[in-house]
């Protein structure tokens, strides 16, 4: 399967994140930023996220602050009442959030077919973040390494067709 550049870009920043080189990081999400696709919301809020995660190693921390804030309005300006309930605390709403954005993005009107299908994915989306909060690992790790776990967290979402 063919990546796109700006995956690649995002792909190479998350590798140079880990490596310790923020610098190199930054660039590859500053790319990223330049070519991102136009009606993907889900993957300008990441990219934000990562950026700052490199700014605030580099020590740019208000740079960093405001990539987040900004995910964050990002975030915040598509929620719905019936969304906004299900998240609870900063960090699992976050968690959370990332996952149904996901989730919602796959959709083909962003939405849930039903009751019986929200409630699923809101089910599998607790699990995950049930059992990465059990293994302990957050408590090991500082903030911008826990939001780069929390991106890098995939959820195997059931596709459900009808027969």
């Amino acid at each position: 399967m063919k990546i796109s550049l700006f995956e690649q870009y995002i792909q190479q920043g998350k590798d140079a994140l880990r490596e310790g080189e923020s610098q190199k990081a930054m660039n590859f999400f500053g790319s990223a930023l330049e070519i991102i696709p136009q009606k993907n919301q889900l993957e300008l809020i990441e990219t934000l996220f990562l950026l700052g995660v490199s700014m605030k190693r580099l020590g740019q921390i208000d740079h960093a602050q405001q990539c987040w804030r900004t995910g964050m309005m990002l975030f915040s300006d598509r929620d719905t009442l019936e969304e906004r309930e299900l998240f609870l605390s900063e960090e699992d709403e976050l968690f959370r959030k990332l996952h149904m954005k996901r989730y919602l993005a796959s959709r083909k009107h962003f939405a849930f077919k039903n009751r019986a299908e929200k409630d699923y994915v809101v089910d599998l989306i607790n699990d995950a973040w049930i059992r990465l909060t059990a293994s302990g690992i957050l408590n090991d790790i500082d903030f911008e390494e826990r939001l780069l776990l929390y991106f890098d967290t995939k959820i195997v979402f059931p596709t459900i067709t009808p027969r």
